[in-house]
């Protein structure tokens, strides 16, 4: 099913905030900070997860938008309290996909 298959209220991604976090709709103003999070690129070596390097940001996020336009996924950036980006999340098919790309501080 297309995105514009759905009803307006369905298409709209909200923000989501809470005392600890805020999930905001993935945008590609988020590559730099999420870069940032990923320096190192040691979460994206590890087998049970699906980290991108931090080279591989751009694509990511691209990726996500695409799968977003496609009415696949609603993929969010976690910021932490103080604003941060500290992970990726994922929406689809009813389950959230958490990635986490920072230690929490």
């Amino acid at each position: 099913m297309a995105i514009d298959d759905l009803p307006p209220a369905w298409r709209e991604v909200p923000t989501l905030s809470g005392r600890h976090a805020r999930l905001e709709p993935m945008a590609p103003a988020h590559v730099d900070g999420l870069r940032a999070a990923l320096a190192g690129d040691a979460l994206a070596a590890l087998w049970f997860t699906q980290v991108p390097t931090a080279a591989r940001v751009d694509a990511y996020v691209e990726a996500a938008l695409a799968a977003q336009a496609d009415g696949r996924v609603l993929p969010f950036v976690v910021r932490d309290a103080q604003g941060v980006e500290a992970a990726l999340a994922a929406q689809a098919d009813g389950r959230v996909l958490p990635f986490v790309v920072r230690d929490a501080q």
